[in-house]
C-alpha cells in the first residue's frame, strides 16, 4: 500500500547578494527584505573589516578611494579590502508570497519598498512594472544606472 503525497507543495527560496544590490519579497502585500547592503556609509563592521586588512576609507566612504561596496565581484585587485563574499538567506515560501523585486541602489535610493510594491500592483506586468520603477527614479533625479528585477512567484494571486 503506498501512502498518497500531501497535496500541499513546500518550497524554499534562497538568495545571495554583494554590494548594494537588495531583494525585496511582496508578501500579502508587504515588504520583506531578503539582502543586506555591503557600503561603506551605512556598516560599521565591513568598515572596521576593511581597516583589518589595511585597507582605507577615504573621505567620500570609499574603499581605497575606488567603491563604496565592501563586497563585490569583479574587483579582484581590490582583494582583499573588497570581498567577493555574499551574503545568504534562505526562506520557506508561502502561499500569500506575490513577487520579488531586485535592484540595485538606483532604484532603492529614490523608492522604497512599498511604493515599488504598490507600482507592480498598478501595473500588473512585472516586465513594465520594472520598466516604469526605472523611469520613476529617475524623474525623482536618479542619474545612475539602475537595474530592476521582478519575478512573480504565484501567478493565482497579485498582479495579472
Amino acid at each position: 500500500m503506498h501512502r498518497v503525497a500531501s497535496p500541499i507543495k513546500h518550497y524554499t527560496l534562497s538568495i545571495a547578494n554583494v554590494g548594494d544590490v537588495e531583494a525585496v519579497l511582496c508578501r500579502h502585500g508587504d515588504a520583506l527584505l531578503l539582502t543586506r547592503k555591503f557600503v561603506t556609509d551605512e556598516d560599521r563592521d565591513e568598515c572596521q573589516r576593511v581597516f583589518k586588512s589595511d585597507g582605507i576609507i577615504t573621505e567620500d566612504n570609499k574603499v581605497n578611494g575606488t567603491t563604496k561596496n565592501t563586497r563585490m565581484l569583479g574587483c579582484g585587485y581590490l582583494y582583499p579590502h573588497v570581498i567577493p563574499d555574499p551574503y545568504t538567506n534562505t526562506i520557506a515560501l508561502r502561499n500569500d508570497d506575490e513577487f520579488i523585486i531586485i535592484a540595485n541602489r538606483g532604484l532603492w535610493r529614490y523608492v522604497t519598498y512599498t511604493e515599488a510594491i504598490e507600482q507592480i500592483y498598478v501595473t500588473g506586468n512585472p516586465v513594465v512594472a520594472a520598466k516604469q520603477l526605472q523611469d520613476i527614479a529617475q524623474a525623482y533625479g536618479c542619474k545612475e544606472n539602475v537595474s530592476i528585477l521582478v519575478v512573480r512567484l504565484n501567478t493565482d494571486k497579485g498582479p495579472s
